[in-house]
């Protein structure tokens, strides 16, 4: 049928499928291909209908990238989700598989897909059905057993048979997941792979009396990983502290739940490693830093002036350690403790490194950031290019900088003035221009122009700009750049969706005003 404007109108008001087409007309033609999903939602029981298998044939001859776009972004209808679980091209099936509103019966069709990719995507999906996780259970693949011993969802009988998987890998996966029932866990504390011990002592369900089995395996691994879980007992770690190996007392001294007694012990532990987790934990007494931070390895104090709860006295001592790498300086530059005056301090220091830090610190007020943004050093003044504190006054000044590195941090600086990114626009290094288009701050009308630029990178950078004028969105839907236009028609989909719910109501309610109806256009549609 063709409608030739406004002429046909009063024939065809009360056809829901052909004012539909006809207002396809009045909007973009990314919107107008999530116009037959909401007509096919109001059809549920008419699907053998001509009007049905039209619309369903027109969305099957959209572009690879639209019905990937559609595929994964929205709640289809069943007739939809069982055309696309079909779909040729894999990516289609692909994003089918991932979108968290598919139905379990199509995840379903979807696992039995001859793709290892889209099994393995469905497998993650939270709406796969017991009844698939179990076909996938028994899947060749290695990957696929794996991902299925994790899933959370995955059944006690289902993680009871994977527990006897021939591959340490996927018994591994069982003693990882969250849900694996206690028997197994006791089973799998025996296992032969050490991969699978230690994947027993980091879970956070594993009871007690298996943990008090463990610290005594011969496997460092396994007993590093205890000693790292969140959930281990105040007791274990008591004993694992006590490690022949170093590297498992570092573990302890790292744990947010090590008793304060316990670091006290391993902040005087012979290994400088120890100690240096020790010092980085934010739990460690403050009487504990003020001794570590006159340990003679910079190592240490270097952490306990990273260490966010390193109160000012402490940080104030360190600002005049001498050592031969500036980290121990350049640590307390970077902490959010760190005061004004010192600040001020190392702003002067001699070694680049320290001043860079200070640069990069979210504290510095805009009047040192102003005298770094001078800095010999061009780490210095790209640290003051990417802090947010930075004022439109030096960035402006650090957008005509020699190192493009400086003018990419300008770029993305959402504090950057206009001028500075229209000048960044025109830059010869596309990174550049790349920063700029994905500023959120950056104004439409520069946005426009780089909009053309030669590069599909930038173009596809614009497209993902909050500000992006939709007019240019549009453009970017046919760009010659299949990447380009692939990104561009997923953020119209996305931008648009509510505006389809909008129309489509409006085609439900186009009866009620009959031949009185007034549309004005002037365009040929076919149906």
């Amino acid at each position: 049928m063709y409608i030739q404007g406004k002429k046909d109108m009063n024939a065809i008001v009360c056809d829901r499928n052909a004012l539909l087409c006809a207002l396809w007309q009045l909007v973009d033609e990314t919107t107008a291909a999530l116009m037959p999903i909401y007509l096919l939602r109001q059809s549920p029981n008419d699907q053998g209908s001509d009007d049905v298998r039209s619309l369903l044939q027109y969305l099957c001859g959209l572009e690879d990238e639209m019905r990937k776009a559609i595929a994964g972004n929205f709640s289809l209808p069943p007739i939809v989700l069982e055309a696309f679980a079909q779909d040729k091209n894999i990516h289609v099936r692909l994003s089918l598989a991932r979108n968290p509103d598919t139905t379990p019966e199509c995840l379903h069709r979807l696992a039995k897909d001859e793709s290892g990719n889209v099994r393995e995507t469905v497998v993650r999906n939270p709406n796969t059905s017991l009844g698939t996780l179990r076909d996938l259970a028994e899947d060749k693949s290695l990957y696929m057993r794996k991902l299925v011993a994790k899933n959370p969802n995955t059944p006690a009988e289902l993680l009871r048979l994977l527990a006897e998987d021939w591959e340490w890998g996927v018994r591994a996966g069982v003693a990882d997941n969250p849900s694996v029932p206690v028997e197994v866990i006791q089973r799998l504390a025996e296992d032969e792979s050490g991969n699978v011990r230690a994947a027993v002592a980091s879970n956070p369900r594993t009871p007690l009396k298996i943990l008090r089995r463990l610290v005594e395996d011969k496997d460092k691994y396994v007993r590093e990983m205890m000693a790292g879980n969140g959930s281990t007992p105040s007791e274990i770690l008591r004993s694992l502290a006590e490690d022949e190996d170093w590297e498992v007392r570092a573990v302890v001294a790292g744990n947010p739940n090590t008793p304060l007694d316990i670091l006290r012990c391993l902040a005087e532990d012979e290994e400088w490693r120890v100690r240096s987790a020790a010092a980085k934990n934010p739990n460690t007494p403050l009487e504990t830093l003020h001794r570590l931070a006159e340990d003679g390895q910079w190592e240490v104090r270097a952490q306990v002036a990273n260490n966010p709860k390193a109160p000012l006295e402490i940080l104030e001592r360190l600002v005049g350690d001498v050592d031969e790498h500036k980290n121990v300086r350049a640590a307390v530059a970077g902490n959010p403790n760190a005061s004004l005056n010192i600040l001020q301090h190392l702003a002067g220091d001699e070694h680049w490194m320290v001043r860079e830090a200070v640069a990069n610190n979210a504290n510095t007020p805009q009047e040192i950031l102003r005298r770094l943004g001078e800095d010999k050093n061009w780490g210095v003044r790209k640290a003051v290019a990417d802090n947010p504190n930075a004022s439109p006054e030096v960035l402006r000044r650090l957008a005509e900088d020699d190192w493009s590195l400086v003018c990419m941090a300008v770029g993305g600086n959402p504090n950057a003035p206009p001028e500075a990114l229209r000048r960044l626009a025109e830059d010869e290094n596309v990174k550049v221009r790349v920063e700029v288009a994905h500023n959120p701050n950056t104004p439409s009308e520069i946005l426009r122009h780089l909009a053309k630029a030669k590069s599909g990178w930038v173009r596809m950078v614009v497209a993902g700009n909050p500000n992006v004028p939709i007019d240019v969105l549009r453009r970017l839907t046919k760009d010659e750049d299949s990447n380009v236009k692939e990104y561009a028609k997923a953020r119209m989909l996305a931008l648009t969706e509510q505006r389809c719910r909008d129309i489509q109501t409006k085609c439900l309610l186009a009866e009620d005003f009959g031949e009185g109806l007034e549309l004005t256009f002037d365009a040929e549609v076919q149906t």
